[in-house]
């Protein structure tokens, strides 16, 4: 059963990129889960996560991991602990392949009613 909600649009990003925009809202408990979306497998590019501000604005520290169907963080812990004032990008360089039709966005520790958007780029 899902928890909070998340949005997903793909779109054209150019020169053969996909890109994925997530938003997040967190439940009560300050958690996204089981909200998985269909991607075709290809190489991950590079992820930019920007929390909200203001009164959705998540708590600081919270955390991401972006989980295959396998149910293996392909962030490799890289989306821990992220701060509630700044975005952040993470690049692979030569891009990670991702061989799975779904992912799954997870996010903890974010408060109450908390957001953000998570933008994936992802080559065929």
């Amino acid at each position: 059963m899902a928890v909070g909600t998340l949005t997903v649009a793909a779109s054209e990003a150019g020169r053969g990129i996909t890109k994925y925009l997530c938003t997040w809202t967190s439940s009560a408990g300050g958690a996204v889960s089981a909200n998985s979306f269909a991607v075709p497998s290809g190489y991950l590019v590079a992820i930019k996560c920007v929390p909200d501000s203001g009164g959705t604005q998540p708590d600081d520290l919270y955390d991401l991991t972006l989980v295959d169907a396998d149910t293996v963080d392909v962030l490799d812990s890289r989306g821990l602990n992220l701060s509630n004032a700044a975005g952040k990008i993470l690049q692979w360089d030569p891009p990670l392949f991702i061989d799975t039709a779904t992912l799954d966005l997870v996010i903890a520790n974010a408060g109450s009613a908390k957001g953000g958007t998570v933008s994936i780029w992802m080559l065929p």
